[in-house]
């Protein structure tokens, strides 16, 4: 029988520390389940916008990925971690899978792990039965541990890059404590700037200089994030999505997103769901 949860609202953030160095990873639990497949099966995952923990009780799968069209294995016992971005298909065989769909940001909401070309992967029996445990018991909480506890070994070869991010957003918390709070869509670099007193063009070259991409297109990135994440992972309708993001036209929201995204909000939801 097949069993899921959502939990867009939810997050757990990590204060971790090594040789002196404090950083911030934050993880927000999206959705997690159990499926329970009685054929094979096969999906296409083009983009996703979040993280895929995988761990298959039994049976497994074949993974493709679409950037060197690469096959990979995922058998029973291991736990595989899927990063936001990368586009890959899936051929799962006759299987039970345990899934965390997990947003992962370090201290100034980037994705921690975008970029990486393979999946990760852990072999571990005690992290297989907290796996096991919080899953099929409805334990949330041994569920969230084993998260963590597989987190904290894929972190590790990013600790300085980690370190860096946290250094970054000492320099602007203000402006991502103000960001954490306010509906995506409302915030203008002209009132962000106004925390610091200064010009906007002044924010704009500071933000561009420190962190690498124009304060404007890491604006839309998080409101188109938001989006996607209320459509995949809520059940909030449409419009009452258009007003989270701060919208007052659910239309004028609609249009939005699909320009940006080739799809209706309603359309995106229903794909989503097919695959």
């Amino acid at each position: 029988m097949d069993s899921f949860h959502r939990l867009d609202e939810e997050a757990v953030e990590y204060n971790l520390c090594c040789h002196g160095v404090s950083v911030t990873v934050r993880c927000r639990v999206l959705e997690y389940g159990f499926t329970d497949r009685k054929e094979p099966r096969f999906h296409e995952h083009p983009d996703p916008p979040f993280a895929r923990l995988f761990f298959f009780h039994s049976g497994g799968a074949e993974i493709e990925l679409y950037s060197n069209r690469k096959r990979l294995a995922f058998e029973a016992g291991t736990a595989y971690l899927l990063p936001p971005g990368m586009s890959f298909d899936v051929r799962y065989a006759v299987s039970q899978l345990i899934y965390f769909h997990l947003d992962l940001c370090d201290a100034t909401g980037r994705a921690v792990f975008a970029g990486l070309t393979e999946p990760l992967a852990i072999r571990d029996s005690a992290l297989a039965e907290r796996m096991r445990r919080g899953c099929f018991d409805g334990d949330r909480f041994t569920a969230l541990a084993a998260v963590t506890d597989a987190l904290s070994v894929w972190l590790r070869p990013h600790w300085d890059r980690l370190a860096s991010a946290a250094e970054l957003a000492n320099r602007f918390e203000r402006m991502f404590k103000y960001l954490d709070r306010a509906p995506p869509a409302l915030v203008s670099i002209k009132e962000l700037a106004e925390l610091y007193g200064i010009t906007p063009n002044a924010l704009s070259k500071r933000f561009r200089q420190d962190m690498g991409v124009p304060l404007k297109h890491y604006l839309l990135s998080r409101q188109l994030l938001r989006a996607q994440e209320l459509l995949l992972h809520s059940d909030r309708r449409i419009g009452e999505i258009a007003a989270a993001l701060g919208y007052d036209d659910s239309q004028y929201f609609q249009r939005f997103f699909k320009k940006k995204f080739g799809v209706t909000p309603g359309e995106y939801r229903r794909r989503g769901a097919e695959r």
